[in-house]
């Protein structure tokens, strides 16, 4: 029996070491990060992360690096050093990032990839602005800057101002210093020294002399004179001025206006082409006749009655026909209406009446 006992206790001695040894194995391989299991027992995938200084990473995985505002041949170049691939995701327009450098990295620096990973950035396309503080406007001309800011595809607006010592017509300052095409851009234009410069009094309903005098205490000349009727300013009345009043000028500007003719004359005209035969009112006796006839316009005007001789008395004998033809009768102003008359010239008897009707022209 003791034998056996002691067979056995040799086995269980056995056992016990292989145990012991069997742990420590799995322990120090586990710290050593020989093994890794996933379910199943296969190898797991390693998944993106930021490594602590203590942890270390396998041949297989390196930290993305920082390539955020480097051209792209450089941000590549970097990339590549790393064992990891660009791969341009996108363009963008930026103020802050010069034209193709890269605005933004997908993965952040520092975070944990495998090698060969392919890296989206996005790259500046650079910014639309337009910088006008370095186009030297100061002192250009005005029609020059002008020229300058539109090829470039922005909106010029003009603002006189006086000053002393910028030549007239020259640019003093402008804003904004910067602008994206159609956007505006004030040029500050030099008018010259305010002391040459004059405020155009109001001549409108002076009387032209009174207007060249009003002109003249101004240190202005009278300008160009043009004249049209008026129906509400009398003749020698100014209607109105070719510069706005309070406008500043330079001093001796002409000053253009406008003359009153006063009223236009409207005339009233009438038009008839008809024949009377005298033999309806002279009867049997008409070939042997003679009679004087005239022809008048019979007008009513402010309830009075006004003739108008159109044709002198003439002899007819009895059977002519007496024509009535006038291409243009002119009326009484105002009046739209009236008859032309054909009159026995001895008696005053009126032979025919022909209602005529008058329109208005200048």
């Amino acid at each position: 029996m003791s034998g056996g006992f002691e067979k056995l206790l040799a086995a269980l001695g056995v056992l016990a070491a292989v145990i012991i040894v069997i742990i420590l194995v799995v322990v120090f391989a586990r710290l050593g990060g020989l093994f890794k299991f996933g379910s199943g027992g296969t190898e797991t995938e390693i998944q993106t992360e930021t490594v602590a200084p203590t942890e270390s990473l396998n041949d297989m995985e390196v930290p993305a690096p920082d390539v955020l505002g480097l051209p792209v041949d450089l941000a590549e170049a970097k990339l590549k050093e790393s064992t990891l691939i660009l791969k341009v995701s996108g363009y963008e327009d930026s103020d802050t990032v010069d034209k193709g450098c890269v605005i933004s990295q997908q993965v952040p620096e520092g975070t944990i990839v495998k090698k060969y990973t392919a890296m989206n950035v996005v790259v500046s396309n650079g910014s639309d602005l337009v910088k006008v503080s370095e186009m030297s406007l100061d002192g250009m001309t005005g029609e020059a800057a002008r020229l300058l800011l539109e090829q470039n595809k922005l909106v010029v607006q003009e603002k006189p101002e006086y000053h002393d010592t910028v030549a007239e017509g020259s640019v003093i300052r402008f804003e904004p210093h910067q602008a994206r095409p159609g956007e505006t851009v004030t040029l500050y234009i030099s008018a010259g020294p305010a002391s040459a410069m004059r405020s155009v009094p109001a001549i409108d309903g002076l009387f032209e002399e009174d207007a060249v005098g009003t002109l003249a205490a101004a240190g202005l000349e009278p300008g160009d004179v043009s004249e049209e009727y008026s129906d509400t300013l009398e003749i020698g009345y100014v209607i109105r001025q070719g510069i706005a009043p309070e406008t500043q000028v330079k001093e001796g500007t002409a000053v253009p206006y406008t003359v009153s003719l006063g009223p236009e004359e409207r005339r009233y005209v009438a038009s008839i082409n008809e024949h009377y035969n005298l033999g309806g009112s002279i009867g049997p006796g008409a070939v042997a006749a003679d009679v004087r006839v005239m022809i008048r316009l019979k007008q009513v005007v402010n309830g009075q009655v006004v003739y108008q001789t159109l044709m002198d008395t003439m002899v007819y004998n009895g059977t002519q026909d007496v024509p009535i033809s006038f291409s243009e009768i002119e009326g009484e102003p105002g009046v739209g209406s009236g008859e032309v008359e054909v009159v026995n010239a001895d008696t005053d008897q009126v032979l025919a009446i022909y209602p005529v009707t008058f329109t208005q022209t200048h």
